[in-house]
Parts: structure tokens; C-alpha cells; sequence
């Protein structure tokens, strides 16, 4: 329960329902590991300061940490694969981060206040590594990959099933980078290396009217496959709306959308060995053939049916290094250096310098979370808040506010912040939230500029968080201020958490 929740103003609110329990709201809350406390979020363990903000669809949640220690939380493949194949991935992995900074923030990034995201959009991370996954980290620290005096764009995917891609015959607005060519590679002991399986020409025309690809009667779907240099191999879809096309890596998004949203039960299909497929088409190295099923008939099926076979090669956009050909080099002995070379065009490593941080995209459009924490120091709209605090911390949004339950029992000072926050008139009730570190007296305190137009009554408080009422009933730019005092003398302010309702 709040110690108290007081409502002052100067005109009846009896409206007003207080909250009853031990939260309270603010713009955003910045949790800060003491002495290499660790941060967990669904299961997993975060080093670094995280941030929650809230924005239109959700909340924000920003890890800020050194650039090093994102490494060794990047989750791109299996720690037991030979050291030479994890150090060649660990400078993949860094210089791709070099790359994305050195882009500037972009998309989401952009949107949300971030640098580079968490999930298969950039590079996974998942925060604590393995000990053989840090070791590769540590061996290699600082090193990228340049090309032309900036960080290379070191693209990299699971499996390619015998050979890379060229950049430009993959993604056809991309420059042709020397050293995104196509290359050899051999030997890859991958699931993905070939895949093949058929979709009912019923699922398939529906799928593609809904791409916007087919008409109501579907026909035939060829590919056709450009040679190395000659941009992007090309689907044809012939239907009753006539002949459509599109590029192979493009197709392949088209069907990972609209397969599995239209049929879920069906679609990723299943593999040989019962499992299912990570996606529905899984590269842009694929052919397309129609054939006719013949089965025995039923009363609801018939004897015959036709069906489409995708057959392909390789997961993921087979450009730059395949991580399942890296291993096969370093199980044959090559070096992290000579795998790098061979996969990106002869470059090899060199030293970078790093910002200090970084900030990784940990979630966003999020509606609740929930963080458990070792000892941390809180931040709230950038003003310390409390230090020490230990246990689990749970968010949801508020508008474009977040709404904080802090773990139990917690000790903060009363004083939060030195600056008034401006808070606009028209906007209903002002609650103003602070802290109180034994009992006391607290009041509201109203100014226009320089010039105060309002103070509350002192009223009774008691320790532990309180949240004061005024309802917005003046016009202009007016600043609102919590004061609190007591018995031996000493006072405070608190008014960085803020809200309208």
C-alpha cells in the first residue's frame, strides 16, 4: 500500500480514485547495476544500465553497455564449435556493429532510441555468453573487418548449401561490394543444406492472391535463375489476373508472411525427420515445380490432386559468410583469419576504435515487463532516485507514461529532483509522485515562471512513496512542485514523475 496518497487542490476532486497500491508513474526508469549486478529479463541475464520509456504501441526497453560486453551477448551460433570458427564469427559480429554505428540510427532504431536491435533484424543478443563464445570474443577484441577506410558490411547467414551469393544478386539494391561475391562453400554438415516439400495448389493460390501475385486460378509458378553477377534470380506467376513476377528474396518474404498467418497448421512444412522448418521458404535459392499427387480417393478427396514442390538451398540470405561452411574451414584447420578472407573478399581483421557504449534494442510495442535485478541504483526521467535496490521491477504503459511497480519494502530519498517539470493546463488531473523517507509533512507548490500562483495545505505523510492530486484549472505553462519537510528541519522536492488523467 502507499503510505499515503493525499489529494490537494484547489477545487473538489472526491472524483479522483487514488491508486491502492505501491506504484507509481513516470516518464522512464533507468535501472544501474551496482558492482556487476546483473539485470534478468524473460530468463535471460542482462549485463549494463536498461532504460523503459514508453511510446505510442508500448514500452521501450534500452540496454546500455560497452560494446565488448554486447559481444560475448550475441547468440549466433553453437559455443561448442571449434574456437577458429567462433573467433571468425565474433569479427563478423563486431564489424557488423561497427557498420550499423557508423550508418547512423535508423528504423526502429530511430524511432525507439537505439543503436542496433536484439533480434535476427541486426544480430542476436541475449545478454550473458558462454565462457568458449567469450573466450572468441576476448581473443579477438577490437578487431573488424574494413574495406575503403569504414567497417565493411559483413553480412553473414546459417547455411548456403554449397555456394554464397553475390550482394546484388540477392538484394538488387545494394551496390556490388568485391567483397560480397559469390564463393565456394564446401563441406557444410547443416539440416538446411537442402529442403524441399509441396503445397496443395489451393493453399498455394491463396497464399499468392493474398501477395497480391495470382489471380483467382492459379496456373504455373517458374523461377527463373540468373548466373552469378546477373542480378536477382526471378519468380513468374501465371495466373487468371496474368503474368506477375518478383525477385526470389522478395517471393520468399511474400510466403513467410501469408503461409503461416493463412495456415498455421501447415505451414512452416514439415522436414524428413518430423520436425518443422524455421521458416517457410527459407532462402532465395529455390526452384519451383508442379506435379500431380496420386493417391487413393475418398469421399472428401480425390484420387488426384496437384501440388506445387519448392526445393531449395541454404537458410537465411546466403551473402557473406556461411557460419555452417565457417566451421567446416576450421575443422579442416584453417585459421578465424583465413575463413574471414575467404568468405569476404581477401579482407582481413584490423583494429577498431569504439564508443564507449552502446545502446541495443532490447523490445519495443512491449505491454508488460517484468525485470528482476541484483543491487541497482534507480533513475527516474534521469534523476537518482534510490541506491541498493534489490528484486523484481514491473512495468506496464500509461499512455506515453510508464507505470512502475518497484519490489517491496524499498528505501529512496525523498528528494528527486532540483527542476520543475512544465505541465500544460487542459489536461485534467496532475499527479505528482515523489518519495518519502520518514514520516513528514507535504504539500503542493504551483508556479507560472518565477511566480507562485498556488500552494496546498501542508498534509500529514508517511514514509514510503506518496502521489499528490492537483486538477489543472489555469491556463499557460504552469510547473508543479512537491515539497516535502520534516520534524528535524530538513526538506525535499519530488516532481519528476508526472501525469495526466
Amino acid at each position: 500500500m502507499l503510505a499515503l496518497t493525499a489529494v490537494m487542490a484547489a477545487q473538489d476532486v472526491s472524483d479522483v480514485e487514488p491508486s491502492t497500491d505501491d506504484s507509481f508513474i513516470t516518464s522512464r526508469i533507468e535501472l544501474v547495476p551496482v558492482d556487476g549486478a546483473i539485470l534478468e529479463w524473460k530468463g535471460q541475464q542482462y549485463p549494463g544500465r536498461i532504460e523503459i520509456k514508453a511510446r505510442a504501441g508500448g514500452l521501450v526497453m534500452i540496454s546500455e553497455l560497452e560494446p565488448e560486453s554486447y559481444l560475448v551477448g550475441i547468440r549466433e551460433v553453437p559455443a561448442e564449435w571449434p574456437l577458429e570458427s567462433l573467433k571468425a564469427q565474433a569479427v563478423a559480429a563486431r564489424t557488423y556493429l561497427a557498420w550499423t554505428l557508423s550508418r547512423g540510427r535508423a528504423g526502429s532504431g530511430a524511432t525507439y532510441g537505439f543503436d542496433i536491435c536484439a533480434t535476427t533484424a541486426c544480430q542476436v543478443y541475449l545478454g550473458g555468453g558462454d565462457p568458449r563464445w567469450a573466450e572468441a570474443v576476448i581473443e579477438t577484441s577490437g578487431e573488424i573487418l574494413m574495406y575503403d577506410g569504414a567497417p565493411a558490411q559483413a553480412l553473414y547467414s546459417s547455411t548456403t548449401g554449397g555456394r554464397t551469393r553475390n550482394v546484388g544478386d540477392v538484394f538488387k539494391s545494394s551496390a556490388d561490394l568485391p567483397y560480397l561475391r559469390a564463393v565456394d562453400s564446401a563441406d557444410e554438415v547443416s539440416p538446411f543444406v537442402e529442403w524441399s516439400y509441396g503445397i496443395p495448389i489451393e493453399q498455394f493460390t491463396e497464399i499468392l492472391q493474398h501477395a497480391g501475385l495470382s489471380g483467382e486460378v492459379l496456373f504455373d509458378v517458374s523461377v527463373a535463375v540468373s548466373p552469378d553477377g546477373e542480378g536477382p534470380s526471378t519468380v513468374e506467376v501465371l495466373s487468371s489476373a496474368g503474368r506477375r513476377g518478383t525477385d526470389t528474396w522478395n517471393f520468399r518474404g511474400v510466403m513467410n508472411r501469408w503461409a503461416e498467418r493463412l495456415f498455421p497448421e501447415d505451414f512452416p512444412a514439415l522436414r524428413p525427420d518430423g520436425r518443422r522448418y524455421p521458416q517457410v521458404v527459407l532462402s532465395p535459392t529455390f526452384e519451383i515445380e508442379q506435379r500431380v499427387v496420386i493417391e487413393h480417393g475418398s469421399f472428401d478427396r480425390p484420387p488426384n490432386r496437384a501440388e506445387f514442390v519448392i526445393t531449395g538451398n541454404g537458410w537465411g540470405h546466403l551473402v557473406g559468410m556461411s557460419q555452417f561452411g565457417a566451421k567446416a574451414r576450421a575443422d579442416a584447420g584453417d585459421t578465424y583469419r583465413e575463413i574471414l578472407a575467404h568468405y569476404y573478399g581477401g579482407l582481413t581483421p584490423t583494429d577498431f576504435d569504439f564508443p564507449d557504449l552502446i545502446s541495443v534494442g532490447l523490445g519495443w510495442k512491449l505491454d508488460e515487463i517484468e525485470v528482476v535485478t541484483g543491487v541497482v541504483d534507480v533513475y527516474l526521467d534521469g534523476q537518482l532516485a534510490a541506491s541498493g535496490i534489490e528484486g523484481p521491477w514491473r512495468m506496464e504503459p500509461v499512455g506515453e507514461r510508464v507505470k512502475v511497480s518497484p519490489p517491496p519494502g524499498w528505501d529512496v530519498p525523498a528528494e528527486l529532483a532540483e527542476m520543475a517539470v512544465d505541465v500544460r493546463s487542459g489536461e485534467g488531473i496532475i499527479a505528482v509522485a515523489g518519495f518519502v523517507a520518514q514520516p513528514g509533512e507535504a504539500r503542493v507548490v504551483l508556479y507560472r515562471g518565477d511566480k507562485v500562483v498556488f500552494v496546498t495545505p501542508w498534509t500529514t505523510v508517511d514514509r514510503g512513496p506518496i502521489r499528490l492530486y492537483w486538477p489543472v484549472d489555469r491556463t499557460g505553462s504552469l510547473r508543479v512542485v512537491g515539497q516535502i519537510r520534516y520534524p528535524d528541519g530538513s526538506s525535499g522536492t519530488f516532481n519528476s514523475v508526472l501525469s495526466a488523467s
